[in-house]
């Protein structure tokens, strides 16, 4: 087998995990629709239940540092897909709500834990000329298994058992797959273990580069022996920037709306027209389709065009589409506004008794609810599609995949697995805030205010890569830490 094969079935392999993310962001998605019915949830319950798997994704992530800097990356990745499988079945057999949010639960652990692990370990054992595309196989293997949810959501409904038992196929991929594949060369050599560390190097680089990588590390290690707690290493400015820089992004990452798009798809477009849940299920399948096939774009451009510029040029995009998409529900709501008032005089001049209000716009559980112009809804219905199409693609070619790669790149090696931890904690917290959160927002603030909110989140997201992130495609780990530790502007890098 060859060093490219070699090196590209390490990446694959790996990236399995993200099909654990994906496919559970992507199923719930479909079986909220169903789950309601059966377990008689509220808007409440429903982002209870949501949010679950992102507390456990929270809390595996943080308990992810300690656990890759003791035993590794390869065997964090095991122990992931092993939580997912037990989390996966139990969720199938649910009986309860109580009994499903903690059994989701379960399943955000190994979430969590894969989301630190993985892109830590792709990094550590990746070329640096392939580097970006190799983490990048992650959020695309994410983008995978939203599809593949789809699907099954489309084909099992309105059997959610069937959906959320499924889920244990990636975990199996996961914790199968990975106990065929080597340790990183850099924690190895961390555990003073510098043979099997330079045996795998030779395995996934010329022979030249990695006598050179080698030295790098051992020079690395040399330097941080003083610092004896894992503390100690953000100390230096270098660890410091990258905390710094990686958490933002990955709050970022968040808080301009992708997982609630995601999680609710169906439910926002049932808002906007789609109201046959049938209907709702293919426009979510098409946007899972254009998440999949942009994220090739990144595939072939990271390591060429660089991380600045496809983030400048999404999170741009995405600020356009966001804005259009609050601009379009704002005519919606005002709309049904009108249409409420006028239910509610009606009702109120044809009885004496007190009659609750028409529900609002924003209540995304009544699609009876909706505008009773056809022609409004539909021109509604389309446009939210185009919008939350042109959506996806740039956040999928753009702070998807490109967050992943920067946490795993950019911290020093006695801080990486502490700094990802941190970094992916602050991504899962985000994220549970957001899907907590939406339904409520919907049906507090409108569709539209809440979109523009996300839009405000993006623009910020933007302000924030165009001064402060500099590049980092084409360096190796080492320089990317010496890079940090000095004074440099925005998108560029020191004088080699």
């Amino acid at each position: 087998m060859s060093k490219n094969t070699y090196v590209m079935l390490i990446a694959i392999m790996t990236a399995c995990g993200g099909l654990l993310f994906g496919y559970d962001v992507g199923v719930i998605s479909g079986a909220l629709l169903f789950l309601g019915k059966n377990f008689s949830l509220t808007d409440q319950g429903q982002e209870v239940v949501t949010s679950a798997v992102l507390v456990g994704s929270f809390l595996g992530a943080l308990g992810a540092g300690w656990y890759t800097r003791r035993f590794g990356g390869r065997s964090a990745n095991m122990l992931a897909g092993a939580i997912f499988v037990v989390g996966a079945f139990a969720s199938a057999a649910s009986d309860s709500a109580e009994t499903l949010t903690m059994s989701r639960l379960l399943v955000g652990i190994g979430i969590g834990i894969t989301a630190v692990a993985a892109p830590l370990y792709v990094a550590e054992i990746a070329p640096p000329d392939r580097r970006g595309m190799m983490i990048t196989l992650y959020q695309l293997f994410i983008t995978i298994g939203i599809m593949v949810s789809y699907i099954v959501d489309l084909a099992a409904a309105p059997h959610w058992r069937v959906m959320f038992g499924l889920g244990a196929v990636p975990g199996v991929v996961l914790a199968v797959g990975m106990s065929f594949m080597p340790s990183s060369p850099r924690w190895l050599a961390s555990r003073g273990r510098m043979a099997e560390a330079k045996k795998v190097l030779d395995r996934t680089l010329e022979p030249a580069l990695a006598e050179i990588a080698l030295r790098e590390i051992q020079a690395d290690l040399d330097s941080q022996k003083s610092q004896s707690h894992w503390w100690l290493a953000f100390r230096s400015r270098a660890a410091r920037r990258a905390l710094v820089i990686t958490t933002t992004l990955a709050v970022f990452q968040q808080l301009i709306g992708i997982n609630a798009i995601i999680y609710y798809a169906p439910r926002i477009f049932q808002k906007a027209g789609f109201v046959d849940e049938t209907a709702a299920l293919w426009a979510t399948l098409v946007v899972g389709l254009v998440n999949v096939v942009a994220t090739f774009i990144t595939i072939g451009m990271v390591d060429k065009t660089g991380r600045r510029k496809l983030l400048i040029w999404g999170l741009a995009g995405m600020v356009t589409s966001l804005g259009i998409l609050g601009i379009a529900f704002k005519q919606f709501d005002n709309s049904d506004n009108q249409k409420t008032s006028q239910q509610a005089s009606a009702a109120t001049a044809t009885t004496t008794a007190a009659t609750p209000a028409a529900s609002t716009s924003a209540d995304v559980t009544s699609p009876k609810d909706l505008p009773s112009t056809p022609e409004g809804s539909e021109s509604l219905a389309w446009l939210t599609l185009v919008c939350v199409i042109v959506y996806i693609a740039c956040f999928a070619f753009s702070m998807g995949p490109l967050v992943w790669v920067l946490i795993g790149e950019m911290f020093p090696l006695q801080a990486r697995c502490t700094g990802n931890a941190i970094a992916c904690g602050g991504n899962y917290f985000a994220n549970f805030i957001v899907g907590a959160t939406f339904l409520s927002m919907l049906t507090s603030f409108g569709a539209s205010n809440t979109f523009l909110l996300f839009a405000s989140m993006a623009m910020f997201a933007l302000l924030f890569v165009l001064f402060f992130l500099p590049e980092t495609a084409g360096r190796t780990l080492e320089e990317i830490e010496r890079d940090l530790g000095e004074e440099i502007r925005s998108g560029q890098h020191p004088t080699r």
